[in-house]
């Protein structure tokens, strides 16, 4: 009787159970990437774009790359298929790090005089193992940070900013 199948078989099974018992301690024990966010500055530059300044309160453990390294989602549904509300294309442009991130609105998409807008904004975070020393079981982790917030023209390069709300989720990578 041939008995490599079965030696196959067995290192497989072994295999399975070995990723089954990987501690995470990426997710688990850092938990939240963000402990709070506030908005902390707004300008017009010489293109008449709106730079928006924002400081959070992150995980000490990730370094700068890791927020460099998020991405800024632009689809139009969420990662379940459902329809939300983004506004990716009223951006020139977003940076990141450990303490702050820049968002800049195109002068194009802001408020008109006494008028309201409401801005909202989804990226995506790395697998933190990717950046830091953690394991997890399975493939790569994502964390999720959706972002509004919104702004009112009082008068001429003068914009006043309301309601920031932010939620972070995590979606744990496949096995």
């Amino acid at each position: 009787m041939n008995r490599f199948p079965f030696l196959i078989l067995g290192l497989c099974v072994s295999f399975l159970l070995c990723q089954c018992k990987t501690k995470d301690t990426c997710n688990a024990v850092l938990g939240d990437t963000f402990q709070s966010i506030v908005q902390d500055s707004l300008f017009r530059d010489a293109q008449n774009d709106l730079s928006l300044r924002f400081s959070w309160n992150a995980l000490d453990v990730l370094p700068n790359g890791y927020f460099a390294d998020a991405a800024l989602i632009r689809a139009a549904k969420d990662r379940f298929g459902n329809d939300w509300v983004n506004d990716h294309e009223d951006l020139v442009r977003w940076q990141a790090d450990s303490t702050s991130f820049l968002l800049v609105l195109k002068a194009s998409a802001l408020p008109v005089l006494n008028a309201d807008e409401t801005y909202s904004f989804h990226h995506r975070f790395p697998d933190r193992a990717d950046h830091i020393d953690c394991t997890h079981p399975g493939s790569g982790d994502a964390y999720y940070l959706d972002l509004s917030f919104s702004l009112r023209q009082v008068a001429a390069d003068e914009f006043e900013f309301s309601q920031l709300r932010w939620q972070e989720s995590f979606q744990a990578g496949g096995f």
